[in-house]
């Protein structure tokens, strides 16, 4: 079986689909993963075929500010969302991507095509190959009030393209990958994909196997220990990362701040001895040695510290990190910050309530459980088979 993989090249969206990709390719079947030039080196560092497509995340988001900034000051962040979806992925981000895809596909003719939720494009070139199409998520699973603006986007991309779009709401069939725990799914939802195949998120999950301590931690004063992180998109957001570290630097607990690859470490300027700046460490490798996570509720972070047991206090700043931080919350998993702008008073207030109580490490560790739990990629694959053959 030919397996098209699409994906833009953010990292927090490539990142969950590389363990089916993997799995997928060590079956036998032939997989190809179309992104970003940009992130051809990461997809070839798994051992995958990277085929280069669309635009760099980077690009993409600057065409967008430039085009569409400031709209977005007044929106709720459900309606950011919508706009993101219409305005970026869609308006910029698709018609990239299709130059690339459509004639590969033409040639390479697949069998399936599995993109990921944030690039629509490769369901048009899934339409154009008469071939199914799925979707694999990568974070919480959407509400059904983006479909009209996604059906919507979607219309012009298949006229663009000259492509009769599929008949009736395919969207009730398509299957989606879903890497959410369900103890985090609200119960009266509508969803947009309601078709969801559970799969296990393989890239947040504890290491099997010995991992070394990272050497950051050596020589810090305290018992305890935080990690602080927002990510890979969102670490180099003004004064994000300086409000989490203000309110947690006078606390007597050890402090390991990450700020990405690229990041400047004299960032922070002089601080004390209990706080320690890298640019970027192994989650699988600090997490078993931090009682809780302070981040902007991205999803990579939130999946690694919940399938580790560890409780979050959420700084949401952007597109779904609120509903994922309000699903946190609500599950008892984690505080998110009371403030918005943030303020390191609100960062230390939910520090320490997540801290002394219990219960939010308990309601961590549950959700770790079903975390592992939900089937693998080789569980998955037979069903990806059937769908197929049919």
């Amino acid at each position: 079986m030919r397996i098209l993989f699409s994906s833009m090249s953010a990292q927090s969206h490539i990142a969950p689909m590389l363990p089916l990709a993997r799995t997928a390719a060590n079956a036998g079947h032939e997989v190809v993963f179309a992104t970003a030039p940009d992130a051809v080196a990461a997809v070839q560092r798994a051992g995958l075929k990277a085929l280069p497509a669309g635009l760099p995340f980077e690009e993409t988001q600057r065409r967008y500010t430039k085009a569409h900034g400031n709209e977005l000051a007044s929106l709720s962040p459900q309606e950011r969302l919508a706009h993101i979806l219409r305005h970026c992925l869609i308006g910029i981000a698709a018609p990239a991507m299709l130059e690339h895809l459509l004639p590969f596909a033409r040639t390479w003719q697949p069998d399936l095509v599995i993109r990921n939720l944030g690039e629509p494009a490769a369901e048009v070139v899934a339409t154009a190959a008469g071939v199914p199409h799925v979707i694999h998520g990568f974070s919480s699973p959407k509400s059904s009030y983006f479909e009209p603006v996604l059906r919507a986007g979607l219309a012009e991309l298949y006229e663009g393209c000259r492509i009769d779009p599929p008949r009736g709401d395919s969207r009730l069939a398509t299957p989606y990958l879903n890497i959410w725990p369900e103890g985090l799914h609200p119960q009266t939802e509508d969803w947009q994909y309601p078709n969801m195949w559970p799969l296990r998120p393989e890239n947040a999950l504890p290491s099997t196997a010995p991992v070394p301590r990272p050497t950051a931690l050596n020589g810090l004063p305290f018992e305890r220990t935080v990690y602080v992180t927002a990510g890979t998109t969102h670490n180099s957001t003004p004064g994000l990362l300086e409000m989490m570290l203000e309110g947690l630097r006078e606390e007597a607990v050890n402090v390991v701040v990450t700020i990405g690859p690229d990041g400047d470490l004299d960032r922070f300027g002089r601080h004390p001895d209990n706080v320690r700046v890298e640019r970027w460490i192994d989650q699988r490798t600090i997490l078993p040695h931090c009682e809780a996570v302070v981040c902007n509720a991205g999803a990579g972070t939130v999946l690694g510290a919940l399938a580790h047991g560890r409780p979050l206090v959420l700084a949401p700043v952007a597109t779904d990190q609120y509903e994922m931080a309000a699903q946190i919350e609500h599950a008892g998993a984690g505080r998110a910050c009371s403030t918005q702008p943030l303020s390191p008073a609100a960062v230390r207030e939910s520090f320490h309530e997540v801290s002394r109580d219990p219960a939010y490490t308990a309601a961590s560790t549950q959700l770790g459980k079903q975390i592992l739990s939900m089937p693998t990629p080789e569980d998955l694959l037979p069903r990806l088979d059937e769908l197929v053959t049919g």
